[in-house]
């Protein structure tokens, strides 16, 4: 089966098409397929300096624009400036006073009379083309003729009023005709804004979305004029492409046909009506767009008009399968190549007359309308979840090789997401693509097919005004006679040439060469009519929006591939063959599966986010200094040290959830990471931010909302560090269990599902939360469950929260349990010669039944740290592994149980045993190992970097691989110590190495890793994965299990924002970076 990519690789190899942007987007906001080739303008001679087309190429949008015009004008109603169906007469009074075209005399004067007043213009009329306003620019159609019998320039005028000023086809809501009706709406904005519509969008287009290159003038900015596509045009005998000389930009602000713009600016406003944002318009306003706008009696002339071969989305659907939205034509039915129903496409053609002499003897010129194609094959398909852009430059319009790529691509998208399942796209193209340029006598039988397909549908029925104008231009190329007048669709009255039923300038939209010759008068004075030699212009831009959501479709999850050869690949390699290869129902993602997400922090999209952000939590919670960079970007302690790339751009405080919503939304919009900042005190490398961005620091939001004693919980804000709760509980004899190092703050603690030194008796931090208010990477707030201390009800999303570091979501709210405050505590410390003894000596005093509340370790290296931090006159520890007991409850009951320890203790070897005489001795034995820490830090040299590190084994295997972790590091020359939380298994390492001896840190800690994993261990068991053990979790848990982790990240946040690629990687492109 043939391979898209390689039919448009070789289309473009061979000249048929000079330059090509291919774009699309899913629902989800990752892209699904990124290309261009080939160059963007022919113009340089020498084929090696002329620039290559990419989706950052400005092109010209011609009608095209007459959706982002449409869109602007509804934001205009959004504002209430103006009403979408108002009478705009007292805004455009120079519309409202022109009157309708009835006809011409035989002579060709124009006949017209007063518009009815009971037809009022309106904004809707405008934008769905039932207003009556026409194009005077297509060649021998009514208008046209109405310009050259005024003597006037086609289009010719300084102001748009001027350039436009000619009769109505029809009264207001009588019909439909194609043309300048959103040029007259963007200037019924421009009055009621008093601004211009480059003004108006520049700063609620532009801006808003992140785009640089909008606008009506490209003239006026360099870098904008630089990167416009060129023009290019095909020679119709040869097939041959060259380039083709552009056109004077007009200083006029056109909103129907005048917008330029790059292919990945245009997929940002294509992208944010599928997702409906409300970036750009209020859903209920957004909706109208894709609402069918036509009564039967206008839908009829528009079927009749988009039945002529020179629309592309002819080549999409099937005859009467049109009706028309806000923007641009709704799709009544499913298309041929995908499109769902209900999906907005349109097409514009940049036409300019020029003319050609045939053949000697012939004192005859033939006009044909030409255009360059930039296909921004634009789709919103809501049912399928993409939207998309094919971009191109060809002349002529109906172009042999351009549109079956447009429609190739098309089907392309549309069967890789499951909506078109026979044949392949490519193959298809191909059948109707020349497989080369084509030759002179290939495309004069491209023209005879077509005077056929003219002649067959003339002959079928003469009356229509379409088929008539087939039929004459059928009789030019065959030399026929001329058509009687009856035949042609013309009604004569008292010697006047009337405008026939179906009114012929409804099909005044973009005819092929043939049609336009029929319509050729008897006159020929080019002059007149503004014809200075051959010309050309640009662009057909094809977007559909379909607004039905993916999220309701039945079907799986969308998990886009890469399309081209790691897609053959990847498809080939698929158990499920003919599986679509955006559409994944596998429950698993794996790495070389993932589509990257493209985050946007550029200078530009940053800056403009920094505005909204200060608007969203004030300026003083907006801090960009070097300090605060640094300070929210790694700590001393941390395993993943601080490096100037990954700090974050803007560091934000926070103090509500509604803020943080409103922060994540806007940064979602904008395709900007956030990494959560808690207290700092995390050691895995959690908070960098690897990948640019924002840090959201909730520090602010410390407040203890509510503690409800009688049910043993409380409801606090991320930013309440463990301490400080305890303290407020204190006086009501609460405790909350989970204690790891000093600052540690709630949400932080969430995060990485931390414990402690109580985790013995009390366990983790999933033991401790009852619920969590989340906002997730769009701005959503989820609740995770009420308070009963047990509940049924669906998924337990809390647990899945703790733990995730901050990678699904961000917490803003979290119901803790609490528990009785021990009424009596008493520490003892006991000295053991080996690591061995004192793991023995803990599982044999477990084994007796004892009720012990903590049981730490701490390594001899460590308990020397301890002694220096005390300094001369302070107590001095033996050197030599320690165990610190913790006992709890009734003074009674914790003195029974002490004396159980002595004497197990003593059983197993002990060489030294200290009991603490009361609460306030046993504060201060217990302090020395909160301190460890802190204390280590009288360890490390200037020269050196701190790396503290944790695993976690059975129990059983605690001193195995603590005594080998600890002949380690004797043995690598890095200096270090050993602290754990011994009744659980969990040892944490203290490493300090100079730069010299990074490697060998490194690998020290690798072998401890590999240990514990053998060991039937974990690769942490309290610090969380953060960024240095990610590459460690396919050998502990093996990689279905972390590809379901990467489907669970991908399911909650698409675009990749929060903390991205941390606990697992989201990023291909660094795929071999592991260790």
């Amino acid at each position: 089966m043939a391979s898209f990519d390689a039919y448009i690789d070789e289309t473009v190899a061979r000249g048929d098409l000079a330059g090509v942007a291919l774009w699309a987007q899913t629902a989800d906001g990752r892209m699904c397929y990124d290309r261009a080739l080939g160059v963007a303008s022919l113009k340089n001679p020498d084929p090696a300096q002329r620039p290559p087309m990419t989706t950052d190429t400005v092109v010209r949008l011609a009608s095209s624009s007459k959706l982002i015009t449409t869109i602007a004008v509804l934001q205009a109603v959004d504002q209430g400036l103006v009403g979408l169906d108002d009478d705009v007469a007292e805004h455009v009074p120079e519309l409202a006073a022109l009157e309708v075209l009835e006809g011409f005399t035989w002579y060709g004067k124009p006949l017209t009379r007063p518009r009815d007043p009971a037809a009022p213009i309106t904004l809707r009329s405008l934008l769905t083309h039932t207003a009556g306003t026409g194009y005077d620019f297509l060649k021998w159609q009514p208008l046209w003729r109405v310009r050259w019998w005024r003597g006037e320039t086609i289009a010719g005028g300084t102001t748009l009023e001027e350039r436009l000023a000619h009769p109505l086809l029809h009264d207001p809501g009588a019909g439909w005709t194609y043309g300048s009706g959103v040029s007259w709406a963007g200037r019924v904005l421009e009055r009621v804004s008093g601004g211009t519509l480059e003004q108006w969008m520049a700063r609620h287009i532009a801006a808003p979305l992140g785009l640089t290159t909008l606008t009506c003038f490209p003239q006026w900015y360099p870098r904008t004029a630089s990167r416009l596509a060129g023009m290019a045009s095909r020679s119709g005998w040869s097939g041959q492409l060259a380039h083709q000389a552009d056109l004077p930009q007009p200083n006029v602000s056109m909103g129907g046909e005048g917008i330029h713009c790059s292919v990945a600016d245009l997929g940002k406003i294509l992208f944010s009506l599928l997702v409906d944002d409300g970036r750009l318009l209020e859903p209920a306003t957004a909706a109208q767009m894709f609402a069918k706008q036509l009564t039967p009696a206008q839908r009829a002339p528009l079927d009749e008009c988009l039945a002529l071969p020179v629309w592309i989305c002819r080549s999409v659907l099937e005859r009467g399968q049109y009706d028309w939205g806000l923007g641009g034509v709704l799709i009544d039915g499913t298309s041929k190549t995908g499109l769902q129903d209900g999906a907005l496409m349109w097409s514009g053609l940049y036409h300019i007359l020029w003319v050609a002499p045939l053949f000697i003897g012939f004192l005859l010129n033939f006009f044909f309308v030409n255009c360059d194609i930039s296909l921004t094959n634009q789709w919103i398909d809501r049912k399928a979840g993409v939207c998309g852009v094919f971009a191109t430059q060809l002349v002529p319009a109906v172009d042999k090789v351009g549109v079956p790529a447009i429609v190739a691509f098309q089907r392309e998208i549309y069967r890789r997401l499951g909506f078109v399942k026979d044949g392949d796209a490519a193959a298809a193209a191909a059948d109707k693509t020349p497989a080369s340029s084509p030759t002179k006598k290939q495309h004069t039988e491209n023209e005879k097919a077509a005077i056929t397909f003219h002649r067959n549908d003339a002959a079928s029925s003469p009356a229509s005004p379409t088929r008539a104008l087939a039929a004459w231009a059928s009789s030019f190329f065959t030399r026929d006679q001329e058509p009687a007048t009856a035949a042609n669709g013309w009604r004569q009255r008292d010697g006047q040439q009337a405008l026939p039923a179906l009114s012929t300038h409804r099909l005044a939209v973009f005819e092929d060469a043939r049609c336009s010759v029929a319509c050729m008068p008897p006159t020929r004075d080019l002059s007149r009519v503004g014809i200075r030699g051959r010309a050309t212009a640009l662009v057909v831009a094809v977007f559909y929006m379909g607004r039905r959501s993916a999220s309701k479709e039945a079907k799986a999850q969308l998990t886009e591939k890469p399309l081209g050869e790691q897609a053959a690949k990847d498809n080939n390699n698929n158990d499920d063959e003919g599986e679509p290869l955006f559409t994944s129902t596998q429950s698993t993602l794996p790495l070389d599966r993932v589509v990257e997400a493209e985050h946007d922090t550029s200078p530009e999209n940053l800056a403009a986010a920094r505005v909204e952000i200060a608007a969203i939590v004030g300026d003083d919670a907006v801090h960009d200094s070097n300090d605060e960079r640094v300070r929210h970007t790694s700590s001393d302690w941390s395993s993943y040290p601080e490096a100037a790339a990954d700090r974050p751009w803007l560091v934000v405080y926070a103090s509500t959830t509604d803020e943080v919503s409103a922060v994540l939304k806007l940064c979602h919009r904008r395709r900007i990471p956030v990494v959560a900042f808690g207290g700092g005190t995390s050691l895995e490398g959690h908070f960098a931010n690897v990948c640019g961005g924002i840090c959201l620091d909730l520090s602010r939001m410390d407040r203890i909302l509510t503690v409800h004693a009688a049910d043993f919980d409380a409801v606090v804000q991320p930013g309440v560090g463990y301490e400080q709760l305890n303290e407020e509980l204190a006086d009501r004899q609460l405790f909350f269990p989970p204690d790891p190092g000093p600052g540690a703050t709630i949400g932080g603690m969430i995060g990485t599902g931390c414990s402690g030194t109580n985790s013995f008796c009390y366990g983790t931090m999933r033991e401790w939360v009852l619920g969590l208010t989340v906002v997730l990477a769009d701005g959503t707030v989820v609740h995770t469950r009420r308070r009963p201390r047990k509940s049924s009800a669906g998924y337990d999303l809390t647990r899945l929260f703790i733990g995730s570091e901050g990678t699904l979501g961000i917490v803003t709210e979290a119901t803790v349990r609490l528990t009785s405050k021990p009424r009596y505590e008493k520490v003892a410390v006991a000295t053991f010669d080996t690591f061995q003894d004192a793991c023995d000596a803990v599982i044999r005093i477990v084994s007796a039944g004892v009720h012990v509340a903590a049981v730490e370790l701490v390594g001899a290296r460590a308990m020397r740290w301890i002694n220096e931090s005390a300094g001369r006159g302070g107590r001095a520890w033996p050197e030599a592994p320690t165990l610190f007991f913790k006992l709890a409850g009734t003074e009674q009951g914790v003195a029974e149980q002490m004396r159980v320890v002595e004497d197990v203790a003593k059983a197993a070897g002990v060489r030294s045993m200290e009991t603490a005489r009361d609460q306030d001795e046993s504060a201060v034995l217990w302090e020395a190992r909160k301190q460890a820490l802190y204390t280590a830090a009288g360890g490390k040299a200037a020269d050196e970097t701190a790396w503290i590190t944790d695993v976690a084994v059975p129990i059983s295997r605690l001193a195995d691989i603590v005594d080998a972790t600890s002949k380690d590091m004797v043995a690598s020359g890095v200096s270090g110590g050993i602290v754990g939380h011994v009744g659980d298994g969990n040892f944490h390492c203290f490493l300090f190495y100079n730069p010299k001896q990074k490697d060998a840190a490194e690998e020290l800690v690798h072998r401890m890793i590999e240990r514990a994993i053998a060991m039937d261990g974990t690769v942490t068991g309290e610090h969380g994965v953060g960024l240095v053990k990610r590459d460690y979790l396919n050998q502990e848990l093996g990689t279905p299990a972390v590809d379901l982790m990467r489907q669970i990240k991908n399911a909650f946040d698409p675009l990749c924002l929060l903390n991205c690629d941390k606990v697992v990687r989201m990023k291909p492109s660094l795929k071999g970076s592991e260790r």
